[in-house]
């Protein structure tokens, strides 16, 4: 399927809908699928206790039970240096349904999800030829089960089947993100990759976000203990071409070196540090406070950035030519 994909992509089209394969967070040695019990040994996979003398086994059904979500016909588990992998299997059309249901409401407008169906069958085909499976998290695109799917993003689905974002002929490296807080980012800046569409964009689209202005508060001791230092002062340097903090300094015991503000979100947890495009910071006696813009990493499609374009009767086509300037949609398969 890679090498297929691969090619396929290299030469602008492909012949028929691709499988995606998913990577499903779980415990490393033991869980339960749809009632079974799966448990890793040096001799292989136990099932509902039995050793099974296999480091692969598949676990079918119409509708599978997993993490309180629910996956379509079959789960594979693959046992690796002792750790369980879950790997679920399923058309790109049906992926991309489940897609756009985890990440989008269901009460948006149509045309964002169109949007969002292109961006992010774009996103899977570019990784599929880099990695073996997604992540079904927000390290690739978010999937929470097949229980989430909902008429509008099947409608979403339906009307743009096989479409994907190109540039010179080529699928785009489609990412999106929540907010951008007035400005997309540019691929260069945050992933250091220099894409022509994805230089970053003004957006005055996104202002009805709840994370349009964002603020987070934890304690002096809580702070020190995720950097794994006491932290006596710390100052942000260097801005990107968006406004983003690029750099954190900090003045600490034992001293640490500078640290990337990726690397510093991603430490005080994404969900809490909400970007990058930091507006204020202070150290109090008792509290650390920051204050910024956005949610996410801020490249390419701003979802309610688009939003607010199909508020003012945008089309999907308009709103993705908008976040990646310069592409195209092209019908792949």
């Amino acid at each position: 399927m890679k090498l297929f994909v691969f090619l396929s992509v290299i030469s602008g089209f492909l012949l028929a809908e691709p499988e995606v394969k998913m990577s499903l967070a779980a415990p490393d040695t033991r869980f339960v699928v749809d009632g079974n019990t799966v448990e890793a040994n040096s001799a292989g996979i136990i099932l509902n206790g039995k050793q099974t003398g296999l480091f692969v086994v598949q676990i079918k059904g119409d509708w599978l039970d997993f993490d309180s979500k629910k996956f379509r016909n079959a789960i594979d588990v693959k046992q690796d240096a002792g750790k369980l992998k879950l790997i679920h299997a399923l058309p790109m059309e049906s992926y991309i349904t489940g897609v756009i249901s985890s990440e989008l409401p269901s009460s948006w407008p149509l045309e964002v999800l169109k949007a969002q169906a292109i961006a992010a069958r774009t996103y899977a085909i570019w990784q599929m030829y880099k990695k073996e499976h997604l992540e079904s998290t927000v390290m690739d695109q978010v999937y929470h089960g097949a229980q989430r799917e909902h008429k509008l993003a099947k409608q979403a689905v339906l009307e743009t089947a096989g479409q994907v974002l190109t540039y010179e002929s080529k699928p785009a490296h489609a990412y999106f993100h929540a907010a951008c807080g007035g400005h997309t980012a540019s691929s260069d800046e945050v992933f250091g990759s220099n894409e022509p569409y994805l230089q970053g964009v003004a957006c005055s689209y996104c202002r009805g976000a709840p994370t349009y202005k964002w603020s987070y508060e934890l304690a002096r001791s809580e702070l020190d203990k995720k950097l794994g230092a006491k932290i006596k002062n710390l100052e942000s340097f260097g801005e990107t071409d968006s406004g983003r903090v690029k750099n954190f300094r900090f003045k600490s015991q034992p001293q640490l070196g500078d640290m990337k503000a990726t690397d510093f979100r991603k430490i005080l947890g994404y969900n809490n540090f909400r970007s990058t495009l930091v507006t204020q910071h202070s150290l109090g006696a008792h509290q650390a406070e920051f204050a910024g813009r956005g949610h996410g990493h801020g490249v390419g499609m701003c979802q309610w950035g688009a939003l607010g374009m199909a508020k003012l009767g945008k089309t999907a086509e308009q709103i993705l030519s908008h976040y990646y300037p310069g592409t195209e949609i092209r019908k792949f398969y």
